[in-house]
Parts: C-alpha cells; structure tokens; sequence
C-alpha cells in the first residue's frame, strides 16, 4: 500500500497527488487520496498553507506551466478554495529539495495544517488582526467587532519581523493595538503567544519575538495571568522548503492561539 500523507511536524503534513505524463486529472489511487483528505476536512479543521506542482513533460517550459496550472486548478477546484491566501509554486521541470521521497515528478503536492475543531457554548467577539487596520491609538476603539468560533488554531499575526533580530517593522506595529483591544474587549478570553524563526534553530530569538508580544500587552493593561508564550525555533514552519526571502519573512513570525 502506497501512502501518499506525509507528516512534516506537528500539526502540519504533506499530501502528494500524481498525474500521468499528459494528464490533468490525477491517477486512480490519488483520487482516493483526495477523497481521504476531504474526510478529514469535514472532522478536523484543515488550512491549506502551501501547492507546489511539476511535470515531466519534454517540452517547453511554458508547456510544462501551462499543465502544472491546469493540475494546480484541479486541486484547488476539488476542495472549493481560492488560492488567493494560498502559496503557490509551478516549477514545472524544476527539481526542489524534499524532505520525503517522492514516487515521480508528475504530480502537485498540498502542504496543510490539521487541528482539532474546537467549538465554544457562544461565539467570542474579536476585532480583525490586520495590517490595513485603521486603528491608530487606543480611542479608535468604537468600530464593531466580529464575532468568530474560538479554535485552536494559531492566528498569524502581521507583524514583520528583520530578519536576525526581535525588532519588529514599523507598519507591522498596528496589529499589537488590535490585539490588545480584542483582549480588552473579551475579558473571558486568553491567549498563548508563540514566537518562531526560519531558516535553522535558534530557540533563544524565537523567545524574544513571542516576549515582545507578550510584554506589549502587559505594558497596556492586560493582565499577565491571561497570558502565556514560548518559542518554537523553527519547528512549525508556514513554508517547507524556504526557497525565497518571502519564504523566510514569513516563517519568521509570531501566532497566537486563543482559549478559554
């Protein structure tokens, strides 16, 4: 038996689906792959992070794009997302470092993050984290909140880190505010804050980054004991392989994960 998942780390996996030469439409076995990762789908709560497709094809390069489009679209299209929030690489002919073994070249694989589905008695009222937020100081906080299911998912925070260091870019700093007013906002809630770097293992500055969060909120008023953070080196990567500077900015961030 052939298994196409494979686990990266915790929480994030890799499924592989293959094509003939020609093909668009992924082989027999792979369709039941699909299948299987749509059950999982409709139990857990999954987030499609990252497509890559290939093809074989002895032709041009533009050929080889134009069916890594058509098998990228395919994917996309059988689980009814747009790839607008997803990364997406064709690399047609081009061969990229793999931590798995793949069974040919003819194929798209799907990085996703699988997560326990987590449902709250009442929904919780939360501001959007976003780096296009109005909000410039503390009184702009009259603007109606969105009420959300609490997961334990990690929320990205926008926050842009320079690369090597804990100093955080300066358009990156509204989306502290607007974290600090869904705290302020929803005293039942609390939040683990994780911090996270790219490219090799260094624990020590992917604590700084989560502590920088974390001594924001304090600093404004939240109370410690909602809180909680660490850091996690590069264990949970959003892009597996970093092949871009895009790539690494954004595994270099910090996520939260809300609870009760």
């Amino acid at each position: 038996m052939i298994l196409y998942s494979t686990i990266l780390c915790a929480g994030v996996e890799v499924s592989s689906f293959y094509f003939g030469r020609y093909d668009a439409i992924p082989n027999a076995s792979s369709v039941c792959e699909l299948s299987r990762l749509k059950d999982v789908m409709e139990s857990h709560y999954v987030q499609i992070i990252e497509i890559n497709s290939f093809s074989e094809l002895n032709n041009t390069e533009k050929a080889n794009a134009k069916l890594c489009l058509f098998r990228q679209n395919y994917i996309l299209d059988y689980f009814n997302v747009e790839n607008e929030n997803i990364i997406v690489n064709i690399f047609g002919k081009k061969r990229v470092a793999l931590n798995f073994v793949p069974f040919g070249w003819d194929r798209v694989d799907v990085y996703y993050y699988v997560g326990e589905k987590i449902v709250t008695e009442s929904p919780i009222s939360t501001a959007i984290l976003t780096t296009d937020s109005s909000l410039n100081s503390f009184e702009k906080s009259e603007q109606p909140l969105t009420n959300i299911l609490v997961t334990d998912v990690p929320v990205v925070l926008p926050i842009i880190f320079v690369g090597g260091s804990q100093k955080v870019k300066k358009e990156s700093l509204k989306c502290l505010d607007s974290l600090y007013f869904i705290l302020q906002n929803n005293e039942q809630l609390n939040i683990h804050i994780r911090g996270h770097v790219c490219c090799s293992n260094r624990p020590v500055m992917s604590n700084k980054r989560a502590k920088l969060v974390y001594k924001f909120l304090i600093k404004n008023g939240i109370d410690e004991n909602r809180l909680t953070y660490n850091g996690y080196s590069n264990q949970f990567p959003l892009v597996f392989p970093e092949t871009t500077e895009q790539d690494r900015e954004q595994n270099r961030r910090v996520d939260i994960i809300f609870s009760h």
